[in-house]
């Protein structure tokens, strides 16, 4: 998996691309520190993930609590195949998909 990440204000945007799973979540994760108090929405652009596992899923819920209640994680460019995962376990409910 390859991840390309930017802070712009307080906006911090993760492009993704390959598979968010048990291999490569470490690397994910590694990307937190990025999220500072100042941050105040996390983009995560899925155009280019092609699958996403239980432990991706995890881990979208660790930034939800480094954000806080005043957060946003908006998800944008998601496959069918990643949506159907995010509609079926209930992240479509917390996260702005766009």
């Amino acid at each position: 998996m390859n991840i390309k990440d930017s802070k712009q204000n307080h906006v911090y945007t993760m492009i993704l691309d390959g598979s968010l799973d048990t291999s490569t979540v470490s690397m994910f994760d590694e990307k937190f520190t990025n999220i500072t108090p100042e941050i105040k929405e996390v983009v995560l652009d899925f155009t280019g993930l092609a699958y996403i596992s239980s432990a991706g899923l995890r881990s979208i819920l660790s930034i939800t609590e480094l954000l806080g209640e005043d957060g946003v994680i908006t998800v944008k460019g998601a496959s069918p195949r990643v949506k159907d995962v995010l509609n079926v376990t209930g992240f479509s409910a917390i996260l702005n998909m766009v």
